[in-house]
C-alpha cells in the first residue's frame, strides 16, 4: 500500500509539550464518559475517522528535528485505534483508572487512543497526545466524534460527512493568532519574571524510580458543589480559586520545603488562552494554553476563606495583566532556539529538579464537559470526567474537571517514586477543604 505524507509545522506549543514530556510526564490527556446505554462501536470507530478529516495532526507523529514539524500520513494509523472490553459492572472503575494509566505512544503515534468499557452500560475512554492538544482541545475533540456519531446514527452517509469536513477551511492551531487577537506585535512587553519570594516546595516523593504509572481520583458531589458555591459567592470567588486554595491548604500539610523557608508559597497553573480569540475559536484540536504561578502568603493559622481571599487578590491581579501571555510569549523566545538546544536547556533544569528532589506542584482545570458535548445519538452520558499527564516524580500535577456539578480531582504518577494512599490523602485533603 502506498502511503502519502504531508508536512504540517509544528508550533511553539507543541514544541514546548515535547520537552516537557521528555522529563517531567507521559504528555497524554484523557477524558472518560459514562453512558446509561451501549454505543455502536463501529459508528464510533468512523466518528475518530472523520474528526481526522478534520485534525489531520491525530494522524501525524512528531519528527523530532532541530525544525520539528508533524509528518501526517495516510497509512490507517487510527483504523484500529478503537478497542472494546468486556468487563462485569464491580470491577469496571479499576479497570479504567488502570487503562487510563497506560501510556500510549505520544511521539510517533497513534496520537488518539479509544477504549468502550461493556457491560449492560458503555464507558467510552478517549486518550490524545498533549503534544497536538491540550485539555480544551480534547473536549473540542470528543465533541466532534460525538456530532458526528449523532450524525452517522441519523443515517447521514460517511462519505458526504467527509467531503464536507475536507472541504472547511483550515483552522487555527497556531498561537501566534492570540498576540494578533490581543494586538500585542512586542512579546518583550507582555513577558513578567518571576518574583522568587517564594521558597520552593515541592509534593514529597518516596524515590525516583518512575516505574508504573498509576492515576487517583476523588469526587465532590452535587450537593457539596452546590454548597461551595454558595460559600464561595459571599467573597466573589469562583469555583478556581477556591480549587487553587484548597490545594495550597492541602499542600502546606505534606510538602517538602527549600531552605530558607519563607511565608510565600506559588503553585503553578494552567490557562486557557483561547478567550483572547474572538468566539474563542481554534475549529482544530491544538494546545493553546498558558501557566501562571500565583503566589500568596500562606499561614497555617489562616482559616479557607482567609486563603481564598488571598488567592482571590492574586488571581484578580493576574487577570488584569494578560493572563498567561507571559508563558505564551516565553514559548515563542524558546521557539527560536534549535530543538537540540532547547532539550540540552529544559534537560539541565528538569536534571535538576530530580537531584533536588524539588520541583514546583501544579494544578490543571479543565473546567466543564458540557453536557451537549458527549450526547452520542440518543446514548446520554451519566458521568464525565479527565486525566491529566502521568507526571514522573518529582513533578506532580493535580487536574480537575466537572460534569453536571459534579467535581472530580484526578492525578496521573508514577510508583514506588510516589505512594498511592500518598496520593490519595491529598485529594481527600482537598476535598474536605472544599466540603468544611
Amino acid at each position: 500500500m502506498s502511503q502519502n505524507i504531508t508536512m504540517l509545522p509544528a508550533t511553539p506549543q507543541d514544541r514546548m509539550n515535547y520537552l516537557l514530556g521528555l522529563c517531567s510526564a507521559v504528555q497524554q490527556i484523557g477524558i472518560t464518559i459514562k453512558f446509561q446505554d451501549q454505543l455502536s462501536e463501529d459508528l464510533v470507530e468512523q466518528s475518530i475517522q472523520l474528526a481526522a478529516v478534520q485534525n489531520p495532526v491525530l494522524s501525524g507523529r512528531f519528527v523530532e528535528v532541530d525544525t520539528p514539524y508533524w509528518e501526517i500520513r495516510d497509512d490507517g494509523i487510527l483504523d484500529e485505534v478503537l478497542s472494546v472490553q468486556y468487563c462485569m459492572q464491580q470491577e469496571m472503575d479499576s479497570l479504567i483508572e488502570s487503562y487510563m494509566a497506560q501510556p500510549i505512544n505520544w511521539i510517533s503515534g497513534p496520537l488518539l487512543e479509544a477504549r468502550i468499557f461493556r457491560t449492560q452500560h458503555d464507558t467510552l475512554c478517549l486518550k490524545m497526545s498533549h503534544l497536538c492538544g491540550d485539555g480544551t482541545g480534547l473536549k473540542q475533540l470528543t465533541k466532534l466524534i460525538a456530532s458526528l456519531y449523532t450524525r452517522l446514527a441519523q443515517q447521514e452517509d460517511y462519505a458526504s460527512l467527509q467531503q464536507l469536513l475536507l472541504a472547511e477551511q483550515p483552522g487555527v492551531r497556531d498561537q501566534a493568532a492570540l498576540f494578533a487577537a490581543t494586538g500585542i506585535t512586542d512579546l518583550s512587553t507582555v513577558i513578567r519574571e518571576p518574583s522568587g519570594s517564594a521558597s520552593l516546595w515541592s509534593f514529597p516523593v518516596d524515590s525516583i524510580d518512575n516505574a508504573v504509572a498509576a492515576v487517583v481520583r476523588a469526587e465532590l458531589e452535587p450537593e457539596q458543589m452546590q454548597e461551595l458555591k454558595t460559600r464561595i459567592r459571599a467573597h466573589n470567588a469562583t469555583i478556581n480559586d477556591a480549587l487553587l486554595a484548597a490545594y495550597f491548604r492541602s499542600l502546606s500539610k505534606r510538602a517538602v520545603y527549600m531552605e530558607p523557608q519563607t511565608k510565600e508559597k506559588a503553585v503553578g497553573m494552567t490557562v486557557d488562552l483561547r478567550k483572547y480569540l474572538p468566539n474563542r475559536a481554534t475549529e482544530f484540536v491544538c494546545n493553546m494554553s498558558g501557566m501562571e504561578m500565583p503566589q500568596i502568603e500562606l499561614d497555617h493559622n489562616d482559616s479557607f476563606e482567609s486563603t481564598l481571599i488571598k488567592v482571590k487578590l492574586v488571581m484578580d491581579q493576574l487577570k488584569a495583566d494578560h493572563l498567561g501571555l507571559s508563558s505564551a510569549a516565553g514559548m515563542e523566545r524558546m521557539a527560536e532556539l534549535p530543538l537540540s538546544a532547547a532539550v540540552d536547556q529544559i534537560g539541565k533544569q528538569q536534571e535538576m529538579a530530580k537531584q533536588m528532589r524539588m520541583a514546583l506542584p501544579m494544578m490543571t482545570n479543565f473546567g466543564t464537559i458540557d453536557e451537549a458535548a458527549v450526547q452520542f445519538d440518543t446514548c446520554e452520558a451519566s458521568e464525565a470526567y479527565m486525566t491529566s499527564p502521568l507526571m514522573y516524580a518529582p513533578f506532580f500535577s493535580v487536574g480537575a474537571s466537572s460534569f453536571r456539578n459534579t467535581l472530580t480531582l484526578s492525578v496521573g504518577f508514577h510508583t514506588p517514586a510516589l505512594a498511592i494512599d500518598s496520593v490519595k490523602n491529598l485529594l481527600d485533603d482537598m476535598i474536605n477543604e472544599l466540603t468544611f
